[in-house]
């Protein structure tokens, strides 16, 4: 441990003994709020939470659809593609077109899923993709 505390140390200290009194703290409680950590049992700071990457916010969507062929209808469906932009939706087409056909490059692997037996769907998808990209709807 430092031998200085920062004011926000300092700060989460007093905040907390404010709301719950100095007895319910005791000196580790005290060493570990200048640590970051509450000193209750089970409590959560919140300061190990990250946020998700953009790239596995776009794998959610694909899991919660059930695939990108669900991901597909569910944007022809809607008529928008929500915040996935048309370069993404292409991206994601790619990779599962990859992981399909690992043994061709990415343009014939993209050309042979996107001319395939769900190609129009997602072909309508990509269209539904660069018309909210560029209208915003």
């Amino acid at each position: 441990m430092s031998a200085f505390w920062h004011k926000a140390d300092i700060t989460a200290v007093l905040i907390h003994v404010h709301y719950w009194g100095a007895g319910s703290i005791g000196r580790r409680g005290f060493i570990l709020c200048a640590q970051g950590h509450s000193p209750r049992k089970g409590a959560n700071t919140g300061k190990d939470l990250s946020m998700p990457t953009r790239s596995d916010v776009l794998k959610g969507y694909v899991r919660s659809a059930g695939g990108l062929d669900g991901l597909a209808k569910r944007i022809v469906r809607d008529g928008t593609s929500g915040d996935i932009s048309e370069a993404e939706w292409t991206g994601m087409v790619t990779g599962s077109a990859k992981l399909a056909y690992p043994h061709l490059d990415d343009t014939r692997a993209f050309a042979k899923l996107y001319t395939g037996p769900n190609g129009e769907v997602l072909r309508r998808a990509t269209q539904v993709a660069m018309f909210t990209q560029l209208y915003g709807r």
